[in-house]
């Protein structure tokens, strides 16, 4: 009798050590998710993505870009790479990641192609390829639940100023 209450709690141990390490692993990916969406919602970053939509066109309109409004759209993309490579390597979760950033990742990446094809032409690779992968993953991903991704191209309105 008393050699079976070592082991009991040896086991009570190991199956508490087990949840508290899944646990924190689901809290750490959470933090992960919150961390990098309040990247994404930091005004150099959604100014990348609003010069992104609203400047890039073409692989022509790319060279009418500014060094800091090239670096914004470049840093945007960078995040989204990033982001994409947490997901590859489980650290978020895809279905997380996807329905909390997939639209804009996917308009995203669609409105990247001529930025994309600029960079690849000048630098000799293509660059971002985590976020090509999160782009095709999110096109499924929205596709299967019915709601496929169309992409289109809404330019706000300028405010009337005077009032």
């Amino acid at each position: 009798m008393i050699s079976v209450l070592p082991i009991a709690l040896s086991i009570t141990a190991l199956i508490f050590s087990v949840y508290v390490f899944f646990n924190s692993r689901v809290r750490d990916r959470r933090d992960v998710l919150m961390k990098m969406s309040e990247m994404f919602i930091s005004d150099d970053l959604e100014k990348g993505r609003y010069l992104l939509f609203n400047k890039v066109t073409d692989k022509a309109s790319v060279d009418h870009l500014d060094d800091q409004e090239y670096h914004n759209i470049n840093r945007a993309l960078s995040a989204f790479n990033l982001l994409g490579l947490y997901v590859k390597n489980g650290y978020i979760s895809e279905k997380e990641a996807i329905e909390t950033w997939g639209w804009s990742v996917y308009r995203s990446w669609v409105a990247a192609q001529p930025f994309l094809e600029h960079r690849e032409q000048g630098h000799g690779y293509r660059p971002w390829p985590y976020f090509d992968l999160l782009a095709e993953k999110t096109r499924e991903t929205l596709s299967r639940s019915g709601n496929p991704p169309e992409y289109k191209v809404v330019h706000r309105s300028p405010r009337n100023k005077s009032n």
